[in-house]
């Protein structure tokens, strides 16, 4: 990864989206890279605020000779997003800011609610270190919607988009599994982390996760 990352960054950067695609594909490829989200998150913005992920965008040089099924618009988006949702649970809210800002960008001034295909885009950018902004109000045929909303928890629905969010539910026996294998994963965390290898040098930090588990039972 530290033999790529630089390449991919400066590629980014620089705006040459066609190649930091392709070299973010390589990275993908080579046995022994592991991908953070970040890393996810870098690619998307680098499309997204050169407006490569606008419905009437031109494509991206080279996308489909590579492999992906798309080459520009939300389709593209999709197909990113998915392959990062099977590396990573969640994305940070630094992440997320970038990824919001780089949409507010890529679609500045370029909405055009005439047009049949358009995505209507009010996003406005954010400072850096400001909470991501807060919309509950449904959106508009044709919105962008990048906000942070507030679910309905009986029933799960996004009040913006009136999408149906799903709520993966564990059986018992899976439940206790993912405890087991947490405190296990939260002893050998510890101990990597204060060097120490003796046998109770992660007891300290599982005793807080079964805190932790009580109180959420």
């Amino acid at each position: 990864l530290r033999t790529y990352l630089p390449i991919f960054k400066l590629y980014c950067e620089s705006k040459n989206v066609s190649a930091a695609l392709s070299v973010f594909r390589q990275m993908q490829s080579t046995p022994g890279v592991i991908l953070d989200p970040e890393n996810y998150v870098l690619l998307l913005a680098t499309i997204a605020e050169n407006g490569f992920l606008r419905n009437d965008s031109p494509p991206i040089e080279g996308a489909i000779d590579i492999g992906y099924k798309h080459s520009c618009g939300p389709e593209l988006f999709d197909e990113i997003a998915t392959e990062m949702s099977n590396e990573a649970l969640e994305i940070t809210s630094a992440s997320a800011r970038r990824l919001y800002n780089s949409l507010a960008i890529g679609f500045e001034n370029k909405d055009d609610s005439t047009g049949h295909d358009s995505l209507i885009s009010t996003l406005k950018e954010v400072h850096p270190l400001a909470p991501m902004p807060l919309t509950m109000q449904p959106a508009q045929r044709n919105e962008l919607v990048a906000s942070r909303v507030i679910l309905d928890r009986s029933t799960g629905i996004c009040p913006v988009t009136n999408a149906h969010q799903r709520l993966i539910l564990l059986e018992p026996e899976q439940r206790k599994q993912l405890h087991d294998e947490l405190l296990e994963l939260s002893r050998e965390q510890y101990a990597n982390y204060t060097r120490d290898e003796s046998k109770n040098s992660g007891e300290r930090a599982a005793q807080e996760l079964r805190k932790f588990a009580d109180w959420l039972d």
